[in-house]
């Protein structure tokens, strides 16, 4: 940058117009044109169909807000597709993505709005009881396939619960120390013999 005052300020960075000061109704998903599946002409669909991005992913944006790529079918899609052909974690990744979404719901339930949130999509929901009925069986048939594919995982992480919670308890002093036996209280009464042994 020149000191000399006469050098003009450098122009603001390009930022594009918001989606709703020049947008039409439709917008173009690509995978649209060629999924079979999900097809349409020239692959227009409805502004509804897209996800709005805000936040650091659309900061450069007029109004700080911007439409997806794809619709959310395809953004479903491809999700699932990088998902299937990602590959496996080795379990100390697995761990740490654990930890740090259990981080993430921490701070989503301090904040209350989660909470909230959650409340108030099972009020609707119970207004529809055959609607939550059927989730709740879904959910339950999920949860079970779940657990059978993770007994192996489930079981490690029972055992190592149990002993972080077995060497809390003796570093607060409320264990003996690992290989030391109890104090016995009270007198052990002998056993009596049977007369036919001899």
């Amino acid at each position: 940058m020149s000191d000399d005052p006469t050098t003009p300020p450098p122009p603001d960075p390009y930022r594009p117009p918001a989606p709703g000061e020049k947008q039409l109704d439709k917008k173009v998903c690509p995978d649209c044109i060629t999924d079979p599946d999900h097809h349409c002409e020239g692959g227009l669909r409805p502004i509804a169909e897209f996800r709005v991005i805000k936040g650091k992913g659309a900061a450069r944006y007029a109004n700080g807000t911007r439409l997806a790529a794809y619709c959310r079918y395809h953004e479903s899609k491809r999700s699932m597709r990088y998902q299937r052909n990602a590959k496996p974690k080795t379990p100390e990744q697995r761990e740490d993505a654990l930890a740090r979404g259990r981080e993430r719901e921490a701070r989503r339930y301090q904040s209350g709005r989660a909470d909230e949130l959650r409340k108030k999509r099972l009020a609707e929901l119970k207004k529809d009881p055959e609607r939550y009925q059927q989730l709740k069986a879904r959910r339950a048939i999920n949860n079970a396939k779940w657990e059978r594919k993770h007994a192996e995982e489930r079981r490690a992480y029972k055992a190592r619960w149990y002993q972080q919670k077995i060497d809390a308890e003796i570093a607060a002093g409320l264990r003996p120390p690992r290989g030391t036996r109890r104090k016995k209280r009270g007198r052990y009464r002998s056993r009596p013999t049977n007369p036919t042994d001899s």
